[in-house]
């Protein structure tokens, strides 16, 4: 090993050494409870202990749905809380971008790159401007009774009758994927009305 990557990885070692590897465990195990589903069980033995205690007699059969959907609202506040704000926190300020955990899980710092369509009219314009056309698919319906296949023929043409629109599935991905690579090149984002592109530091368990 070069004297570079010796002096690198005792840089990393010194700086995960000034992590308080305790509280990172107890939160690492906290979002991973939280990601496995199991919402209730852990916001009723932690915060929401005194809940617990009333519980049994504050409903008769099952609890309405308006708790249960308050219930879901806090689980993912807090998860997201822990991935995107105190874990990362943690990790930054010890200069490490992840570490194993005494489980054997990693825990890592990914920047995430996320894109929101705004104007659709106006994304797809410039997408066919800038040669990001291959990202738009697109979806067409007919009326009730018309031959599909007649108006299959027809996509080519002027006139057919048929309505255009982007296929959003699986849109989201493809537009972060799009906005990271074109700001790694250097290269010009689409307008914010067109596209509102953020980027953010989150906490990833492996």
């Amino acid at each position: 090993m070069s004297d570079f990557l010796k002096k690198v990885e005792e840089q990393e070692t010194a700086a995960a050494k000034s992590l308080d590897m305790e509280r990172v465990e107890a939160l690492a195990g906290e979002l991973a409870s939280l990601q496995a589903g199991k919402a209730v069980n852990h916001l009723l033995s932690t915060e929401m202990t005194r809940v617990r205690v009333f519980l049994d007699g504050l409903f008769v059969g099952p609890p309405p749905l308006k708790f249960l959907e308050d219930l879901l609202d806090i689980h993912k506040s807090r998860e997201h809380q822990l991935e995107a704000e105190e874990l990362p926190s943690i990790l930054q300020e010890a200069g490490v971008k992840g570490v194993t955990l005494a489980n054997g899980r990693k825990l890592e710092i990914k920047t995430i790159t996320a894109a929101t369509l705004g104007d659709e009219a106006e994304f797809t314009t410039w997408a066919e401007a800038h040669g990001c056309a291959d990202i738009l698919k697109v979806k067409f319906s007919v009326r009730k009774g018309e031959d599909l296949a007649a108006v299959r023929s027809k996509l080519a043409e002027a006139g057919a009758n048929y309505t255009e629109g982007l296929d959003k599935s699986g849109l989201a991905q493809s537009l972060g994927k799009l906005a990271r690579e074109r700001m790694e090149a250097g290269l010009p984002l689409p307008p914010e009305t067109a596209l509102a592109v953020r980027v953010f530091e989150e906490a990833r368990l492996k």
